[in-house]
């Protein structure tokens, strides 16, 4: 029968053939893997030899980054520096926007007050446009009046110097006074257009107001001084709406006195709304003219 330390010893002795054989199963394992190891790690030194390759050229990108780096810092620091003085531009830049605002309100109500003014001017061009047209019709009119009125002065003034001596001669009689004022009558006229012309300038349903009436009558009284038969002149109304042509077609004596016949047409947009013939005649002993007669 054995003792305990033989037990001991043989449990001993197999425990140590177990791990030798373990040991041995160990090693040829690790044989097996350390062969892998050794391809693989192979395998990651053929790869790492490129990037072995790059390492000169990261090396220098790194440099280049670096002194990149001081430049930007540098740059940096010299933005740090203008930011006080950009910081004071916004602040008088923000303490001018009220002032802006202020001048930019007060330029839109004068906007608002010069578009009114453009939108008057603009109405007012048509009639302007239609008075000038009319006055570029009449220029040859004119401009040979103004030749025949140039053409007349030198007789005008021998006949004026003969009718002044007469007159001083005359001027010892009784009827001094009724022949002077005959002569007066005739060469200071017009004087004044009376009677009711207003209805003849006016065409029934149609408003002239009282200025283009007033200057109308006026341009027909200087027109009954100076105008030869067959002139024509011509009145656009201040609002351009209507239009008046007058034309002198005889010149007359009745009852002893100096006598016009002119043709009155009123045009509204270029149509014909009236036409009148007036006899217009000199009151000598009053210095005027009036409406003797329209139909």
């Amino acid at each position: 029968m054995k003792t305990l330390p033989e037990y001991i010893r043989s449990l001993s002795l197999v425990l140590l053939a177990a791990s030798i054989a373990y040991f041995g199963y160990a090693l040829i394992t690790t044989a097996g893997t350390l062969g892998q190891m050794t391809s693989q790690a192979t395998r990651t030194v053929e790869r790492l030899d490129p990037l072995l390759a790059l390492a000169p050229t990261v090396l220098e990108q790194a440099e280049k980054l670096r002194q990149t780096t001081d430049a930007t810092v540098s740059e940096v620091a010299a933005v740090r520096e203008l930011l006080p003085s950009v910081l004071d531009e916004v602040r008088a830049t923000r303490e001018t926007v009220p002032a802006i605002l202020t001048q930019t309100e007060r330029m839109r109500v004068e906007s608002q007050a010069i578009r009114k003014e453009i939108a008057l001017t603009r109405d007012q061009i048509p009639p302007l446009l239609a008075e000038l047209e009319a006055y570029r019709t009449l220029i040859p009119q004119i401009l040979a009046e103004s030749e025949r009125i140039r053409q007349l002065v030198p007789p005008t003034l021998d006949r004026v110097e003969s009718i002044v001596t007469q007159a001083d001669e005359v001027a010892s009689t009784a009827g001094e006074n009724v022949f002077t004022g005959m002569i007066s009558g005739i060469v200071k006229a017009p004087f004044k257009l009376i009677g009711s012309a207003a209805s003849a300038i006016a065409p029934s349903g149609v408003n002239v107001s009282e200025a283009d009436t007033e200057i109308l009558e006026q341009r027909i009284e200087t027109f009954l001084g100076t105008a030869e038969v067959g002139d024509i002149e011509a009145y656009v109304s201040r609002d351009g709406t209507l239009t008046w042509r007058y034309g002198l077609t005889a010149k007359t004596t009745e009852d002893s006195e100096t006598c016009r016949e002119l043709d009155l047409t009123t045009l509204r947009s270029r149509k014909q709304i009236k036409s009148t013939q007036l006899t217009i005649c000199l009151n000598q002993a009053e210095g005027e003219w009036y409406l003797k007669d329209a139909n």
